[in-house]
């Protein structure tokens, strides 16, 4: 059985292209590092535009509307070319498990660990296991609660863990 994602304007976006984690830009390493040489307060700006995009990402995610989090996120990588936050990554998977949309989920969860210096921390891997719990998939909640205290750095299992 597998949930259909909302899109976040009433559609069905289960199968749509526009959510698929592929569809989605990633972060080029230049820009990484352009942002690294930008003065301080011009990263501050950048950051603080940052958590405003990443915020309605999380609101949307709170209202089950992937389409809405998916939207917010291309705007702040392909139009703003702002760098996605480890709270960024959160909430765009949070969003995926709420609308059901696992596989985009553990997607974006690889995404996240396959950039330098980014970890999933308790929430992600909480957030990912309860995805996994509601979808009935027993062994790949177990296979992450088995990987979390094998991360670098250790992610501690926690009550709700």
């Amino acid at each position: 059985h597998t949930a259909v994602a909302t899109a976040g304007d009433g559609s069905r976006g289960g199968d749509d292209e526009s959510v698929h984690p592929q569809s989605l830009p990633d972060v080029k390493s230049w820009l990484r590092s352009r942002e690294a040489s930008l003065p301080a307060e011009e990263r501050e700006k950048r950051r603080a535009r940052a958590e405003v995009l990443t915020r309605q990402i999380a609101q949307a995610a709170k209202d089950k509307q992937l389409g809405r989090a998916v939207l917010a996120y291309r705007r702040l990588v392909t139009h703003e070319r702002l760098i996605p936050t480890s709270y960024t990554y959160a909430s765009l998977i949070n969003a995926y498990v709420n609308s059901g949309h696992m596989p985009g989920a553990s997607a974006m969860l690889r995404r996240m660990k396959a950039v330098p210096g980014m970890a999933p921390n308790v929430v992600v891997y909480t957030t990912m296991l309860k995805g996994h719990m509601l979808a009935g998939d027993v062994e790949a909640a177990e296979a992450l609660l088995a990987e979390m205290p094998r991360q670098k750095p250790p992610v501690p299992l926690d009550a709700r863990a």
